[in-house]
């Protein structure tokens, strides 16, 4: 019998658990979260933690090549944690689904729809109507609660009066975490961000120059071997994607692709003008 083409299980959650799918064969590289719930979902694999998923939020994310390279079936345990009632979905795939589900948002709120038509995702008209649905979701009032609400602001309004943090004590040595910092973005290499955890990644930014070029393979190294390639949402005009002989790869607005790589510097681009950005992360 042919190896179906994706495992997929669904929770219905009322309060905070745990399950656990075992046996997944090692050729199923990606998962995908559909979760319709008030519920931030952790998912393990063989006891590592791959990736903390937030609420109403669809997803994929590659699994740790080390720990396909060293294990022919996986073990997953997924827990999730908050209040409330709902549902998500875990699909194991050996494919990159991509956003291309539908996300349902609480009751009494809009519900988000991600579709997989590339062509008509980076018109303007759905941007703008996704990001209206969105922020429908957005306004609501923060519930009450012990619930982490993730990253907030700072009122900047009155510098060193609104803005002023207070700090109770020196920070300690040893290896506690300190917060916030920035990063050196004065060069390529300067600007490189490292995520412990199931993947390392590095960001850049390119000005297409309205001719073919290459990418900088000095942004390059052997620790990461997964190509990640947007077209910025703000782009008037496609980009185009290939070798030095043909670029037929085409990149709406916002549009992304992910392929395997080794020499960046054998990845060509180009665009009809110089107007055109095209945004890469290197993933590991």
């Amino acid at each position: 019998m042919d190896k179906i083409a994706q495992i997929t299980k669904q929770f219905n959650v009322t309060g905070a658990s745990s399950d656990s799918i075992n046996n997944i064969p090692n050729s199923y590289s990606f998962i995908t979260i559909l979760n319709n719930s008030p519920y931030a979902i952790t998912v393990k694999a063989n006891g590592s933690t791959l990736f903390n998923f937030p609420i109403y939020t669809v997803l994929t994310i590659p699994i740790n090549s080390v720990i396909l390279q060293a294990n022919t079936q996986v073990n997953y345990t997924v827990s999730w944690a908050g209040t409330g009632a709902g549902s998500f979905t875990m699909i194991f795939s050996e494919n990159n689904l991509g956003l291309n589900q539908s996300l349902v948002a609480a009751s009494g709120q809009s519900s988000v729809i991600i579709t997989g038509d590339t062509a008509g995702l980076a018109t303007t008209a759905k941007q703008d109507t996704t990001k209206a649905v969105l922020d429908n979701i957005l306004i609501a009032a923060t519930p009450a609660g012990t619930n982490v609400i993730g990253k907030v602001g700072i009122d900047q309004s009155t510098p060193g009066t609104s803005n002023g943090v207070q700090v109770n004590a020196a920070l300690p040595a040893g290896t506690n975490n300190i917060g916030i910092v920035s990063i050196d973005q004065t060069g390529g290499i300067n600007n490189k961000v490292i995520i412990g955890g199931y993947f390392a990644m590095i960001t850049e930014t390119v000005n297409l120059t309205g001719v073919m070029q290459r990418l900088n393979n000095s942004m390059y190294d052997s620790g990461h071997n997964q190509l990640l390639l947007q077209s910025d949402p703000d782009n008037t005009e496609n980009i185009f994607v290939g070798d030095s002989l043909k670029q037929c790869i085409k990149l709406l607005p916002g549009a992304t692709l992910t392929i395997p790589i080794q020499n960046l510097n054998l990845v060509c681009v180009r665009a009809a003008t110089s107007s055109a950005v095209l945004n890469y992360m290197l993933l590991s």
